[in-house]
């Protein structure tokens, strides 16, 4: 078979269906049979087995607290949880290392825009630079709780550490660790537009007059364990990820 021809090398496996934040009997029979499917497939000297999985995997989608619940609340999250528990097994039992990685709000350019907001960045600068659409920042959603990391960063940390000793038979969440709100999110997209010259106006936002915006800027420790072990941290800063994407998806 295909994997066969691979031996001794690391396999990484970050293939998923998605379709948004729900319950979908088919992302969740694709995701977890296709992992089940590979790891009955190993050869049996594979140097290292890498599964990426998802922050989807908590029960807040995010988990901003430390202690966050591993219990995902739609199938995606859940396939993830699965496909988790099933490489610990398998790796386990049949003696093959893994590493399982759990990346947080990852930007890419390439991402599809969705009608459920679940790809941030991509939703909002459709709505604002293509569709040139006027978006209420509504005074609920200005609480810090989302943390944008750029993929870039993300696919450098996974290459990295491909064979490193620490990562043997761990899980880590990697993320940029500043926390910014949904509303921030739109702003700084307005922002970024502007300065690459792209025809949008700070007109398309609408503030609520009763919201109490904070300047403040979050940072939180939930990916510790990552920074410990290896001293790892995103390269990119919110305002580098947003620029980046705009500068790579409009160019």
């Amino acid at each position: 078979d295909v994997l066969s021809k691979y031996a001794k090398s690391t396999l990484i496996h970050c293939a998923a269906n998605w379709n948004g934040f729900n319950l979908d009997r088919d992302i969740l029979e694709n995701n977890t049979s296709v992992t089940l499917n590979i790891l009955n497939n190993l050869p049996n000297d594979i140097s290292r087995f890498v599964y990426i999985s998802s922050a989807g995997v908590y029960s807040d989608g995010y988990s901003t607290e430390r202690g966050s619940q591993i219990t995902a609340t739609n199938s995606y999250g859940f396939s993830k949880q699965i496909s988790e528990k099933l490489v610990r097994e398998y790796t386990s039992y049949y003696g093959r290392p893994f590493t399982i990685w759990r990346p947080f709000h990852m930007v890419s350019p390439y991402e599809d825009s969705t009608s459920t907001g679940s790809h941030i960045c991509t939703d909002f600068s459709t709505r604002l630079i293509n569709e040139k659409e006027t978006i209420y920042l509504d005074s609920e959603n200005w609480e810090k709780r989302i943390p944008l990391t750029w993929v870039g960063d993300i696919a450098e940390c996974i290459v990295r550490y491909l064979t490193s000793p620490k990562m043997t038979n761990q899980t880590y969440n990697i993320a940029n660790s500043e926390l910014r709100s949904v509303n921030e999110i739109a702003v700084m997209i307005m922002e970024a537009a502007l300065e690459s010259g792209l025809n949008v106006k700070t007109e398309q936002l609408i503030y609520d007059s009763q919201a109490d915006i904070s300047k403040e800027v979050i940072e939180v420790d939930w990916i510790d364990k990552l920074n410990i072990a290896t001293g790892w941290k995103a390269k990119s800063d919110y305002a580098a990820t947003i620029k980046n994407f705009i500068a790579e998806r409009f160019q």
